[in-house]
């Protein structure tokens, strides 16, 4: 036998082989465990026994932990997650509070614990490394029912949704050169700290777009679901939603949570959530928009589409999904607007529900529009807006006819749009109704420019201010001005709730420009979306007879002379406000030989 090989013998059982990972430890101990055992030692066995049961039969596995090592009066965990590790401490310490009948002298039992994140040695039985031992030294400056933890621990929890987190700074710790930073974590449930809640805003509505999930996908895709989530916040942002950053709702990736739980963290209303699959160059995108007040699905859309699409400006996927969700929150409210008591809504409703109805071409839609309008200024007297809406009301009725009088109206009209600038001077929609006003009802076209170029430079994206200025440089024969306005019109209201009045009027501003073909087809669009506006029909029946298409232009006619019967070229030329404009002579013959009566 050779006494002078010092090696230790290999050892052949695979389980005491060490692999090097990245873990969350978390180290517990029971506070104060020598005096406890001197005042009850069976009754705290007992007790511990109880809890560690309860410990390796519900919150492992519900957590997703991994028991290391138990003691008499501690124990180690590993987790994959800090997140997992942070929720079985506060279940472990739940517990024990619980659970908690004085021993002995009134003393009772409870625990401290301590986190920390680092690559560990692992082999069957236990773990090793620095990283243990720093857990277990973190472990030392909880207090009773407390739990700290390090930042490395800490990056990966999310303050107040996970836990509300309280900065120690640097700390000392026993047989540490360096002083290491130091957190304290609590309960977002606890009472002392109460977690940030966002405030909703009353006039516009909140909605979290949550990065979309992939299933089981290369590491390599993963940003795809950030892509889409970008894609999609692009589109809505251009509504008059109020949307949530990315990063906002980033802490929310990879959770399973109630929807309560993202009302609470992000003070939204709606969240848009959503799977996807990449297949080469494929993308199946899965789609919902929930409301969180009461967990309904609101809309849920499917979609495939080829991956390079999330790298178009204007992607088509995320305008598909972006106008499903919008449309989806607008016909909710819509739908409660028209049937509920105004005082049983809340200001949003009120708003789109006012600015939507007035658009129905129907009666009882444009009165019940004015009711909640009205209602909503006596709730919000200092909110400028419905006032401004409201001056758009009467022009509107004006222009279907349904007001007789145009220079009472405009009076009227007026009035509240005055008020709405006593309540927000630097409002730019209601100086851009101010210019509606005096453009189309009191025919003042250099008064209406410089009421829309005032609008505009308060606000750029006010795109009813481009859209009248379209309309305005159309009556004055500007066609090519008109044709440009109207572009950024639509540009900007991509998921309107009127949208259909946009592509109406832009047709207008097409057909000024001699584009024909793009004013038919914006005006069978805007027909696809509201068979019922009468102006829509006049613009199409003008622009399909200039391209030579008769047949198109007299069934056009005939649609219209249903839906307003007593309706004239020589009425058309006496509302009209393209006196000015050389086209008006052409749009008037396009209307005679279509078959529109004179008188």
């Amino acid at each position: 036998m050779s006494s002078g090989n010092n090696k230790m013998p290999s050892v052949d059982d695979p389980g005491f082989s060490l692999q090097r990972r990245r873990k969350v430890v978390l180290v517990v101990d029971l506070v104060e465990s020598v005096s406890l055992m001197q005042a009850d030692e069976l009754g705290v066995i007992a007790r511990w026994q109880a809890f560690l049961a309860h410990v390796n039969q519900l919150i492992l596995p519900a957590h997703e932990g991994r028991l290391v090592k138990s003691l008499g009066d501690g124990l180690m965990v590993e987790f994959e997650s800090a997140r997992n590790a942070a929720a079985a401490a506060r279940a472990m310490h739940a517990y024990m509070s619980e659970h908690n009948e004085p021993i002995g002298a009134g003393r009772t039992m409870a625990l401290r614990a301590g986190l920390h994140a680092a690559e560990v040695y692992i082999d069957g039985l236990d773990i090793y490394g620095k990283g243990v031992n720093l857990a277990a030294r973190v472990a030392t400056l909880a207090g009773p029912n407390q739990t700290t933890m390090t930042v490395e621990a800490r990056e990966e929890l999310v303050d107040g949704l996970d836990v509300d987190i309280e900065d120690l700074g640097e700390c000392y710790l026993k047989h540490m050169e360096q002083t290491v930073r130091v957190y304290r974590m609590h309960s977002c449930k606890d009472e002392a700290l109460p977690g940030p809640v966002a405030e909703p805003v009353s006039d516009r509505q909140v909605i979290a777009v949550l990065p979309f999930e992939a299933h089981g996908e290369d590491p390599k895709h993963a940003v795809v679901g950030d892509l889409i989530c970008d894609a999609v916040i692009h589109q809505l942002a251009r509504t008059d939603l109020h949307v949530l950053s990315r990063l906002s709702c980033a802490a929310f990736k990879g959770r399973v949570v109630d929807p309560g739980t993202i009302e609470r963290g992000l003070g939204a209303r709606y969240a848009l959530t959503g799977t996807f699959h990449v297949n080469g160059i494929h993308l199946f995108v899965s789609a919902t928009l929930t409301d969180l007040r009461d967990g309904s699905v609101l809309w849920a859309g499917r979609r495939t589409t080829a991956l390079s699409d999330l790298f178009d400006a204007e992607s088509e996927l995320a305008a598909m999904i972006a106008e499903g969700t919008y449309s989806a929150i607008l016909q909710s409210h819509i739908g409660h607007a028209r049937n509920q008591p105004p005082a049983a809504l809340d200001d949003y409703a009120l708003l789109i529900g006012g600015i939507a109805l007035m658009h129905r071409q129907s009666r009882i839609d444009f009165a019940r529009s004015r009711e909640l309008l009205e209602h909503l200024t006596e709730r919000r007297p200092r909110f400028g807006a419905p006032r401004a809406w409201l001056g758009q009301w009467y022009a509107i009725g004006v222009s279907q006819g349904w007001l007789a009088d145009p220079q009472h109206e405009a009076k009227r009209a007026m009035f509240e749009v005055e008020r709405a600038f006593e309540r927000d001077p630097s409002l730019s929609l209601a100086m851009t109704i101010k210019g509606q006003i005096e453009g189309y009802l009191l025919k003042d076209f250099d008064a209406a420019e410089r009421a829309y170029q005032i609008a505009i430079a308060e606000n750029p994206n006010e795109a009813l201010a481009w859209l009248f200025m379209a309309t305005l440089n159309a009556w004055r024969g500007l066609g090519e001005q008109a044709k440009q306005a109207a572009d950024r019109a639509l540009l900007l209201s991509p998921l309107h709730p009127a949208r259909y009045y946009y592509e109406s009027l832009a047709a207008t501003a097409y057909l000024s420009a001699g584009e024909f073909a793009k004013s038919a087809e914006l005006a069978e669009r805007s027909l696809r979306s509201q068979r019922l506006h009468a102006s829509t029909y006049k613009t199409l029946i003008a622009a399909s007879a200039m391209m030579g298409r008769e047949a198109r232009a007299r069934e056009v006619a005939t649609a219209l002379l249903e839906i307003e019967p007593h309706f004239t070229i020589e009425q058309f030329v006496a509302r009209s406000p393209m006196a000015s404009s050389p086209q008006l002579q052409d749009i008037v013959e396009s209307m005679r030989s279509a078959g529109i009566p004179q008188n």
